[in-house]
């Protein structure tokens, strides 16, 4: 397990304060091999991921997109992407998180 950097310890942090469970770097199977999330919330089967400068490469770009297309068709998993940068503006970052959550969680009830 590598070490956090400095805006998954800020998610860390935003997560334990909206009573939020979550598995830090949570191994999903991925195409005979796996997947490493960031943040995997089971109550929602969402991942979030905290995305430094390299996810704006166009090959990483394209191999994020798969990767999300495979968690929601595959297993039904939601990703949300937050760029560092944006990570960095706490309170925004916990509106969009919370947005996010909402979301789902509205999915969720109209499928019951």
């Amino acid at each position: 397990m590598r070490r956090c950097t400095p805006q998954e310890k800020i998610m860390k942090q935003m997560l334990k304060s909206l009573n939020v469970k979550f598995k830090f770097q949570f191994i999903i199977p991925y195409n005979h091999s796996f997947i490493i999330s960031d943040f995997f919330i089971p109550l929602y089967n969402i991942v979030i991921e905290c995305d430094g400068w390299q996810h704006h490469i166009p090959e990483m770009i394209e191999k994020d997109r798969k990767r999300d297309a495979y968690l929601l068709e595959s297993l039904g998993i939601e990703t949300l992407r937050l760029d560092n940068m944006i990570i960095n503006n706490k309170s925004y970052t916990k509106k969009i998180v919370k947005q996010f959550l909402e979301k789902i969680k509205n999915k969720q009830v109209k499928l019951i």
